[in-house]
């Protein structure tokens, strides 16, 4: 009997990293339709390009979380908003985002988190309406924080140096 759970021990230990790996999304309209669903967890793999007035990537999945691995969300001239999040329990992470009029925009979502994102943007850096407990840890911004008068309370800073 001893055999047999030591060989199944060792077949999960020897499971290939790729299974726990999330999935990749390579341009705007695929991390989009990828973060629509509840508990999504989705990484970059490349930088990404904004065309147009419009978002990016759309978070509207419940308990979604986007790793950007570092990878730049780059607008071209006339771009809107980077990532905007409008669900609840939502994760950003490791992401830098330049040249939007809007790095990312928080808008009727709660208990959202932004970790360790640089965003540099040509009017706000990032923007948080009708949404409660956002928490920025590891955040730099160029164009600043927009945190709206009826905004509830809830928004946590963490300035780095």
């Amino acid at each position: 009997m001893l055999p047999r759970i030591a060989l199944a021990a060792s077949l999960v230990a020897a499971a290939p990293a790729a299974w726990a790996q999330a999935p990749q999304c390579s341009t705007c309209e695929a991390c989009t339709a990828a973060l629509a669903a509840p508990n999504a967890q989705v990484e970059l793999s490349g930088d990404l390009a904004l065309r147009g007035a419009g978002p990016c990537v759309v978070i509207r999945g419940e308990g979604a979380r986007l790793n950007g691995l570092g990878h730049v969300l780059l607008a071209q001239p006339g771009g809107g908003v980077g990532v905007r999040v409008e669900a609840a329990d939502v994760n950003v992470r490791s992401l830098r985002v330049t040249g939007a009029d809007v790095g990312v925009s928080v808008v009727g979502a709660r208990d959202v988190t932004l970790y360790a994102l640089t965003v540099e943007a040509r009017a706000v850096g990032i923007s948080i309406e009708r949404s409660a407990n956002t928490r920025l840890d590891h955040v730099r911004t160029v164009g600043g924080l927009d945190a709206h008068a009826h905004t509830p309370a809830g928004l946590r800073e963490e300035h780095v140096p």
